[in-house]
């Protein structure tokens, strides 16, 4: 990610960045994710008229994740692309600035089908979803953005559970969190991004606003993972990581490179599914 920043900072006025991944053998959604949104969502690319290019991995299996995660959806290809994916897999990436209420009951059906649920079990987490996409539409502090606000996300059926992605292309959790408190404890600038978001987790900075990052969303998405509908949950922002274990505490950590906005990850269980339908 550093050198994908450097050169972006370095490309001039219709320039060209040219992303190479011949001999990449491993490629995740997450990432491929992360780099639609750095080539649809950088504000610096779109002010300068750069333009982004790439070739495909000479692996096959790194080729597949891109073409199933819906990659060329979002960019322009000389090569046919493989369209042989069972669609009733997954929820190939989307893109959205706005809550999006019929996408998160596609999804909520999805996740009916891939664990024989019904409406009922799936209410908490549409709730999550579209608390999570109308956060991204009421971002403080957008004009210090390197991207502009958008939420991605992704869902597959995968044998253990059903597994989300979810980018928000916002400040990030650990500069909100500074920006917010900034006149109140400036002790906090000596905080890791990691420990804000650990902290947000458990609600430590909930606010009179009830905003997503430190109101209810963040502290009720990982009372999912602490009672074990969702499992490997993750949450990266800026140079931290955050993984809720099994036992719900959490591992944090400090990562070599900055991520802009927040990324979350977890599967949800499908024995577990039927938990929700209390809520």
């Amino acid at each position: 990610l550093d050198s994908v920043n450097k050169r972006m900072r370095s490309a001039n006025l219709d320039g060209c960045i040219y992303f190479d991944f011949f001999s990449s053998e491993s490629i995740s959604v997450d990432f491929i994710m992360y780099l639609i949104a750095i080539i649809k969502n950088t504000k610096r690319l779109a002010a300068l008229r750069i333009v982004c290019e790439g070739n495909f991995p000479k692996n096959q299996d790194a080729r597949k994740v891109f073409e199933m995660s819906g990659f060329y959806n979002y960019v322009s290809s000389s090569k046919p692309v493989s369209n042989s994916f069972d669609e009733n897999k997954r929820v190939s990436i989307t893109r959205g600035d706005l809550a999006d209420p019929q996408l998160v009951g596609s999804i909520c059906d999805f996740v009916h089908t891939a664990t024989g649920t019904g409406r009922l079990d799936t209410k908490r987490l549409f709730r999550l979803l579209i608390e999570m996409m109308t956060n991204v539409a009421q971002h403080a502090y957008k004009d210090l953005t390197r991207m502009s606000s958008s939420w991605y996300i992704f869902v597959s059926d995968t044998p253990d559970g059903v597994r989300f992605v979810f980018l928000d292309t916002g400040l990030g959790i650990p500069q909100t969190i500074r920006m917010n408190w900034i006149e109140k404890i400036t002790s906090l600038f000596d905080k890791s991004d990691a420990h804000f978001i650990a902290s947000a987790l458990k609600g430590d900075f909930r606010t009179e606003t009830e905003s997503f990052h430190r109101g209810k969303g963040l502290p009720e998405i990982y009372s999912c993972a602490q009672d074990g509908q969702f499992k490997r949950f993750n949450v990266v922002s800026g140079r931290g990581l955050c993984e809720v274990l099994d036992n719900g505490d959490v591992d944090e950590r400090k990562l070599a490179s900055a991520l802009n906005g927040t990324l979350y990850s977890w599967v949800l269980q499908k024995d577990y599914v039927e938990v929700i339908e209390h809520e």
